[in-house]
Formats: structure tokens, sequence, C-alpha cells
């Protein structure tokens, strides 16, 4: 039974590692927005964001207090100055109660829940920032893979190519209407196509590791193939590209995260401030008398309530100074508002001048392929019939093969841009 089992899990190993797993890229966002690294920790994060605000509320709730103390006194004192109105113990214990509800610190607790509020709203949009991100950057890491495959394809193509035109020669050589030197360059340089090939699967497999770490998982489990979405699905979502975008920086995460940290230093200002004002509180005592038994005497308790009003006058600048450096943390928030603000702004234009001119770009390579595809075939005839030299026809084969490059990197490029666009706009989702 265990040696079944063993096959069959060294089959399922073998067969993920040969034929991997279908990773579309709406599966690969998701996988990214939930389980990412930067998402996961942000979640643990949260856990300790949660108390923040019942923190700061629990600072109006009432405070209770249990207070004993206990004292030891040299015995001969004791004989020489106890009286029944005042016992003396030689050791005593004493208990007390004390009761104390906050009216008014200033306003500090308001302010504490204010500040706690805003803490919150600016960890919610962090961690909004922190999955556009994450989908963001499996989003770049697909298209790096996608990049990849299809660069994969063309030089395999270029390896048949060149494996046919070798084939040609050595007939031709045969037959005494070829050189060998033609044999000689088509092995040379079918030889370093297939180290482009080597090269190219080899960038792919890493490509794959990088994906699957952007997803936030192993990569000791993740070395084997995966089934991608093909080109032409890349290229739909190309399609729908909106190249006259007119977003705004106002929904961007990063940005309305630093508004509530203007928010919060405006607060702790305020925090500064109520150090100036008075203090006010109620309280509530209940005690009983020392004796020598450590159980308090139930029958001679005695209470005390009232209200204290503390109002400050000097703390050695203390207060002033607290204030000074709260004001001048609250102006270089400020400044990294307006500093966030005009960045992303800047951005974003550059971007969206990118994204209209990428759309030209391309459509300019696919058209300059079709062309090189074109010239290609004219020539390749016109070298199968000996009418032009190798050089032109590998001149033009390279040429076709660079094409074909551009145009794939350039379409990427376009839907990077609109990803980039999105993420500044606060409105990246998992592609549907």
């Amino acid at each position: 039974m265990k040696m079944r089992v063993f096959v069959l899990l060294g089959f399922l190993i073998i067969f993920n590692y040969l034929y991997g797993e279908k990773l579309t890229l709406v599966d690969a966002e998701k996988r990214a927005a939930k389980n990412s690294f930067e998402v996961k920790s942000k979640l643990m994060e949260e856990q300790s964001k949660q108390w923040e605000k019942k923190n700061a509320i629990a600072n109006y709730l009432p405070k209770i207090d249990y207070g004993l103390t206990y004292l030891r006194m040299e015995s001969d004192f004791v004989n020489n100055n106890s009286s029944p109105f005042n016992p003396l113990f030689e050791n005593s214990f004493s208990h007390e109660i004390t009761v104390t509800q906050p009216i008014t610190n200033g306003g500090v607790e308001i302010f504490a829940i204010e500040i706690a509020d805003h803490i919150e709203k600016a960890f919610y949009h962090s961690k909004n920032e922190t999955v556009a991100s994450s989908i963001s950057e499996v989003r770049e890491k697909y298209f790096d893979l996608i990049s990849l495959i299809e660069a994969e394809k063309v030089i395999k193509k270029t390896v048949e190519w060149k494996k046919k035109n070798l084939d040609g020669a050595k007939i031709k050589l045969k037959a005494g209407s070829g050189l060998e030197t033609d044999v000689l360059r088509w092995e040379t340089e079918l030889l370093t196509s297939e180290n482009d090939l080597e090269n190219a699967i080899s960038n792919r497999k890493t490509a794959i590791l990088s994906l699957y770490h952007a997803m936030g998982e192993s990569v000791i489990n993740s070395i084997f193939e995966v089934e991608t979405d093909n080109f032409d699905d890349i290229h739909n979502l190309y399609q729908k590209i909106d190249f006259n975008f007119d977003g705004d920086v106002s929904g961007s995460w990063n940005l309305k995260s630093m508004e509530e940290a203007v928010k919060i230093s405006e607060g702790y200002q305020d925090v500064a401030l109520s150090a100036f004002l008075p203090k006010l509180n109620a309280f509530y005592n209940y005690s009983w008398p020392t004796s020598d038994d450590f159980a308090p005497e139930t029958d001679n308790s005695t209470w005390n309530a009232g209200i204290s009003l503390s109002i400050p006058i000097f703390y050695g600048f203390r207060n002033y100074t607290s204030y000074q450096k709260a004001s001048f943390d609250k102006k270089q928030t400020e400044i990294q508002y307006q500093e966030l603000y005009n960045n992303l702004k800047i951005g974003l234009e550059s971007l969206k001048i990118g994204l209209k001119t990428s759309k030209s770009t391309v459509e300019t390579s696919m058209k300059k392929v079709e062309l090189m595809e074109r010239q290609l075939d004219m020539v390749q005839k016109r070298y199968d019939l000996g009418g032009i030299e190798q050089s032109a026809l590998l001149e033009i084969s390279l040429g076709l093969q660079s094409a074909r490059f551009d145009y794939i990197n350039s379409l990427l490029s376009a839907l990077r841009i609109e990803t980039e666009i999105k993420k500044i706009c606060g409105n990246l989702e998992v592609i549907e």
C-alpha cells in the first residue's frame, strides 16, 4: 500500500514538473492579492491596529485601583506611642479602593479617539495600496514571463528556418552548385540561435520562480512548467486599453493615506495644546482603617467622593516645547503631502503621454513585422535561386527577429503603463 502511495506521489511530481499547472493572469493576480508576502505581513499588522481605537476609547472609562499598604514599626516605638485614640501596631495593614472617572483632561481623550480613527483610516488606505502593489508586481512578472515565452517561440522559428537553409546549403554543395563556406556559415548561425534558445529557456524558468515569489508562494514547490494565457489573450487586454484615460491622483491610496497622516499630525498638535488646559476628574474612595490583621475590618470602613480640578501653570517650558514640536511635525507632514501629490501628478501626466505614444509604437512595430516577413519571403526565394548573397538573407532574418521582439515588448509595455496609471489613480483591481 505504501509503495503505491509513493509511486503515485512520484508520478504527480514528475507530471507537475513536465507539464505544470494552468496559471492565468487572473488566477495569478487573485493569489497575489490574498497571499503575497507584503499582503500577509499587512494582515498581521492589521491585528495590532484594530486595538488602537479601542485603547483610545478606554481612556474615557472609569479607572479602578485597589491599594494595599503594609507597614512594619519598631516595637519600642509602638509601645511608647500607641493609645486607644491612635492605635499603633508592629505589623499593620491598610486597604482602599479608588474609582476615578475622567471628565476632561484638556480634551486629550477626544483627540486620542480622533487620532485613532485617522490611524485606522490611514492603515485601510495603506493596506489597499499594498494589495494594489502586489497585483501590479505579479502582473509585471506575468508579462515578463509572457515576453520570454514569446521570445522563445520567435527564436524557435529562427532555429527551424536556419535548419531548413542549412539542409538546402548541404544539398546545393552536394550537387556542386553551392559553397562550403555557406554550409559553415549556416552551421555557425544555427549554433548561435540554439544557444540563444537555451538561454531563453533558462530565463523563462527563472521568470516562473519570480512569478511564484510575487504570488507569495514557495519557489521550492514551483520549479515546474506553467501553462499561461496565450499571446492572443494578452492582445485582447491591449485592445481594451483606454488610450484617452483621464483619471486623477485624488483616488491614490498613497495620497489618501498621507491625507490621514496630516490629520493625525493635527491631532497630536491638539494633544500638545491640551497640556495647557485644566483637567477635571471625579473620584470615589472607599477605605478601611489600619489594623494588625490582613483582613480589613468591614464594620469600620469609610468613603469619600469629590471632583478634582488641576490647572497647569508652569512645567519648565515642557508643554510649550511639546506644542512647538507638534506644530513643526504637522508642517513637515503637510510638506510631505504636497511633495507626494506633485510627484504623483507629474508621474501620472508622463504616463498618460507614454500610453498615447505606445499605441502608435505598437501599430508601427506590428506593420514592421508584416513588412519584414514579406521581405524575408522575397529574399528567401531569390537566395534559393542563387540571386542573392547569404549575408543579405541573414540580415533580413535578423531584422525580422528584432521586429518581432519589438512588437511583443511594445504591446506589453503599453499594458504595463496602463497598470501603473491605474495604480496611481487607486483603481487597479484584479483583471476579470
